[in-house]
């Protein structure tokens, strides 16, 4: 089926799932190539949908920062839904360390303060993102780090339209607040980005299982060990900082990005990295195209885990996927209910 999108051509999908599909077009007033996300015709007269769009678009909206993908237009027609983002010339954090771990401190650091960047100025505008990940940050050819998927994100000022007891994140990156389901604050952020951080410093994720079920029980239980005695290349400021940030309990985490960026050693980074950009120059031209992954429809389990102080374990839902808006987590209960 042709799409007609006023204002961009649409040069080729990139991938097609049941909830939406991805579009590299040029937008043509400014002859730039951008990124298409469209929701599937089929959902188009789903009213929670339609307004958990709207919702996400307003967040999206407001962010407009160096270190976090733009949002450049927005449609939100009942007959043609569509979001129009940043295109990144580059490739996503989780495939950076998978073709270039083990890399150098330098560019490990400098990532982290451009990440640390992004979303203190997300945090600073009331958005907590709720799903950070390798898989959500982006790592341009121009050298340039971004925060992508605010899909999950939530501000103060928004309503909630996510089901009562829903679990929002992606298992082997979420806070154990997540899981719980408690209330979330800045430092949810901070808890997911330490494991992003712990796998950019050459290690894999210490909470990732066979199964969500494993995965949240590693969450609460493991305590993994602090990355200067699994790589002594890694400085122990670094690595007591991100176990800090792997801390259990929210009070004991760093109170903010903010705050992490306070320290000496990210004041004193560059801004510039000269090993990243030699990096960058490796990337060929396979390593940036998209590839054809089917977006897949979040997961829904229930599982019985032990009783938590004053609060049973409740139904987790996991997503993992790049839905409107680079993200848009979205579960129809009333239809899995029927």
């Amino acid at each position: 089926m042709k799409i007609d999108i006023k204002g961009y051509d649409i040069i080729r999908e990139i991938s097609r799932g049941p909830i939406s599909t991805a579009y590299l077009g040029k937008q043509l007033s400014l002859n730039r190539p951008v990124l298409i996300k469209r929701l599937n015709n089929q959902w188009m007269n789903e009213t929670d949908l339609m307004e958990r769009f709207r919702r996400e678009a307003l967040i999206c909206a407001r962010l407009k920062h160096r270190n976090v993908v733009d949002i450049i237009d927005v449609e939100t027609h009942p007959d043609n839904l569509y979001l129009v983002i940043e295109f990144i010339d580059g490739m996503d954090l989780a495939r950076f360390i998978k073709e270039f771990s083990p890399m150098p401190f330098s560019v490990i650091l400098y990532i982290s303060r451009e990440v640390l960047n992004g979303l203190a100025y997300a945090h600073r505008q009331g958005v907590i993102h709720r799903d950070i990940k390798p898989s959500n940050i982006m790592i341009g050819r121009d050298g340039i780090v971004k925060i992508a998927d605010f899909g999950l994100a939530r501000t103060a000022d928004l309503p909630t339209i996510s089901a009562h007891g829903e679990v929002v994140g992606t298992p082997a990156y979420m806070s154990p607040e997540q899981a719980r389901i408690s209330n979330l604050d800045e430092r949810t952020d901070i808890f997911s980005l330490g494991i992003t951080f712990y796998e950019l410093a050459g290690q894999p994720s210490p909470f990732k299982g066979q199964s969500i079920v494993e995965s949240i029980q590693k969450l609460l239980k493991d305590v993994p060990p602090p990355l200067h005695e699994l790589n002594p290349e890694i400085p122990e400021w670094y690595s007591l900082l991100i176990s800090k940030m792997l801390a259990k309990k929210t009070d004991d985490r760093p109170a903010s990005a903010e705050a992490i960026l306070e320290n000496p050693h990210f004041l004193k980074t560059p801004s510039r990295s000269p090993e990243l950009a030699q990096m960058i120059g490796q990337m060929n031209k396979e390593s940036i195209t998209f590839e054809n992954t089917e977006i897949s429809p979040p997961v829904i389990q229930s599982i019985d885990l032990p009783k938590s102080p004053g609060k049973r374990w409740l139904g987790i839902a996991t997503t993992a996927v790049a839905v409107l808006l680079l993200g848009v987590w979205w579960i129809n209960n009333k239809k899995k209910k029927k």
